[in-house]
């Protein structure tokens, strides 16, 4: 049985692909080919959600290089989405939208008494 996830969508695709993996080794295997082999270059986000927290907490990653993202993939979280983006703009577009609801999305003005 998959224990680990990888929810893929590749360039031009409106849709994720759930892939299953058996180890967070094979699927690290199958982020880095799928990140070295893009020929032209892509940007990516790859979305980490952790199931540990009730609060559905995740983190967002944008990258165009496998050494930016490999330490992040060999981790045992069971969750991953990764998807493949012409441009930064692109990517960094998706993240805010993914990210709006965050207290932290939008720049506020500072307040040193609200610290």
């Amino acid at each position: 049985m998959a224990k680990y996830s990888l929810h893929y969508s590749q360039l031009n695709k409106a849709e994720f692909k759930e892939l299953g993996f058996t180890s967070a080794k094979k699927r690290a295997q199958f982020i880095a080919d799928a990140v070295i082999g893009v020929k032209p270059r892509r940007v990516f986000t790859l979305v980490v959600k952790y199931h540990s927290a009730e609060s559905g907490l995740s983190d967002v990653y944008v990258f165009d290089s496998w050494n930016c993202i490999d330490l992040v993939v060999n981790q045992n979280w069971q969750d991953f989405y990764l998807m493949e983006w012409v441009s930064y703009e692109e990517a960094y577009k998706y993240c805010l939208d993914l990210k709006e609801e965050h207290e932290l999305c939008y720049t506020k003005e500072f307040n040193p008494q609200d610290n």
